[in-house]
């Protein structure tokens, strides 16, 4: 049973002309986001933020386009959130806040053919899963690691 919940969520958007340049755009959003649930571990009443909520999260997108060529940046984050209430004596088990970029382009050649390069997680970020709150032992470490993709579209 959950003992409360507050929320609240902000999304600006502006496309093509901003800051005095045409073509250009962006798209953002900010979420707050604040529960808590009663937990029993060992046999004591815990309160805990909800599962799966992070508190904060926020995207943003800036992008150029025009008929031939285009770009974008996106940054998306997500704070600190619990995946479950735990056990074994661990108050509550989760990941920690993640902050991840990437990016894309494309050039048209013509109509029909379009050449195209993707970055995603271009600053390599970590996914951290630890245990226990209090002592915030770190279980996991996992890195995927920089993707970049490049590749030409023939459309007829």
């Amino acid at each position: 049973m959950s003992d409360g919940y507050v929320g609240m969520q902000l999304i600006p958007r502006r496309d093509g002309y901003v800051g005095g340049i045409d073509h250009f755009g962006m798209v953002a959003n900010g979420t707050y986001a604040d529960g808590s649930s009663a937990a029993i571990i060992n046999g004591t009443s815990v309160n805990l933020p909800l599962v799966n909520l992070s508190k904060y999260s926020a995207n943003a997108t800036l992008y150029y386009e025009t008929e031939t060529w285009g770009a974008r940046i996106s940054e998306a984050y997500r704070g600190k959130y619990l995946s479950g209430a735990g056990g074994n004596g661990n108050i509550g088990e989760g990941y920690e806040a993640t902050n991840n970029v990437d990016f894309s382009a494309h050039y048209n050649f013509s109509k029909h053919l379009k050449a195209t390069l993707e970055g995603l997680n271009i600053t390599n970020q970590h996914i951290v899963q630890y245990t226990d709150i209090p002592a915030h032992r770190i279980e996991v470490n996992t890195s995927s690691g920089r993707t970049i993709l490049w590749g030409m579209t023939y459309e007829y």
